[in-house]
């Protein structure tokens, strides 16, 4: 389900990102910074973002960044291998594996640089950049976007290939999530899916939106409490 899809990009994401964040740390030893942005002038002419383009953006590459290489292949080896050791029909092996895939997409797709000032009295003569990764929440809310449009597929095993299951549907690349079917109700609760369903949820009275009562309500209707809540504030007098 697009639900199940989201899950596995969101764990992949969130191995390559610690995994790479820690090693810029040096909580690591078999790992520390990314030095691929500083071996030499070719590496720089490489970078295919042009935001981070060195030669372009006149600054030079330096401090530490985090090791996006050595989280890549933590997530392969951590995340991807299950597939190998788990019975599974070959169509959902391949959409775990599509799906892992788009969440470390998704990582590198947020890198964002970072840069340090160096230079007398303040001034920037020398400008020293790294690659770093912004807060997971950003990378999740990124995946979110790509669950809201994710893309229901079939397999063509002649061709051996995942394809769109209606031709209505837009075709989907690897930073895409896809799915083989759709999401069950949650409204309801079902034991058997693991869902709780809706009932006696707060919501908002916000429309259409996740959490407002239009959609957690399920056509059931609300009640609006209203309530006076004393508590302590902290204040401090001072004279």
């Amino acid at each position: 389900t697009p639900e199940v899809a989201f899950i596995y990009a969101l764990t992949s994401a969130a191995v390559m990102h610690n995994i790479a964040k820690a090693c810029a740390k040096g909580e690591l030893t078999e790992c520390g910074c990314d030095k691929s942005q500083t071996t030499s002038r070719a590496a720089r002419a490489m970078v295919k973002t042009p935001s981070i383009n060195a030669a372009a953006d006149g600054f030079e590459w330096g401090g530490c960044s985090d090791d996006l290489k050595f989280g890549r292949n933590v997530s392969l080896s951590f995340i991807d291998r299950q597939e190998m050791f788990i019975s599974r029909r070959r169509i959902v092996r391949m959409i775990n594996l599509h799906n892992n895939e788009a969440g470390r997409q998704a990582v590198e797709r947020n890198v964002q640089l970072t840069c340090k000032c160096h230079g007398v009295s303040g001034s920037c003569t020398l400008r020293v950049c790294w690659r770093t990764l912004p807060d997971f929440r950003l990378i999740g809310s990124d995946l979110r976007t790509k669950y809201a449009s994710a893309t229901q597929v079939r397999l063509n095993r002649r061709l051996n290939l995942l394809k769109p299951r209606k031709t209505s549907q837009k075709d989907f690349n690897t930073t895409d999530l896809i799915y083989i079917h759709t999401s069950p109700s949650f409204c309801e609760k079902n034991s058997r899916l693991g869902s709780l369903g809706t009932q006696g949820r707060e919501c908002n009275l916000t429309r259409n939106e996740p959490g407002s009562c239009s959609v957690l309500c399920c056509d059931r209707g609300y009640e609006t409490i209203v309530s006076t809540i004393e508590e302590d504030c902290d204040c401090q007098f001072h004279w």
